[in-house]
């Protein structure tokens, strides 16, 4: 056990959706979630959300600002302390990551709000997502 951090972007477009992925991992895959990846070692929270954002989808996005900072229990049984960001898109061509994301979309925030509301309440995702639209409907 230990302790792994995490970055994930709410990468908005110009015509305000939010990009969702769904992961090829055993454990989140048909998952809708936000794009979001372990920093490296070397790694600031900045620099990592850039550059897992462009591994995952193909996309380049500016780094807006930090949003939420928490920590909660991984599946393998260590601490995930999780830096999400609000970013925007900036360019690149899609590309899902072969054999990591099977499938990317775009979602207005009303399908967002609807999507957390099926959660389960402790559910991370729950949380994530009434935060960020929270923060970007204020």
């Amino acid at each position: 056990m230990g302790l792994v951090k995490i970055v994930g972007a709410f990468v908005e477009n110009d015509k305000n959706e939010i990009l969702l992925v769904q992961e090829a991992k055993h454990n989140l895959e048909r998952v809708w979630k936000i794009p979001t990846g372990h920093l490296k070692s070397n790694e600031n929270t900045y620099s990592g959300i850039i550059r897992e954002v462009k591994e995952e989808t193909g996309y380049d996005i500016q780094v807006i600002e930090q949003i939420d900072h928490y920590s909660h229990p991984g599946f393998s049984g260590d601490i995930l302390e999780r830096f999400d960001f609000y970013t925007k898109l900036m360019g690149g061509n899609p590309k899902p990551k072969e054999g990591e994301i099977l499938e990317m979309k775009w979602v207005d925030f009303d399908f967002l709000f609807d999507f957390a509301r099926e959660l389960p309440e402790n559910h991370v995702y729950h949380k994530q997502i009434l935060n960020f639209l929270d923060y970007r409907t204020k």
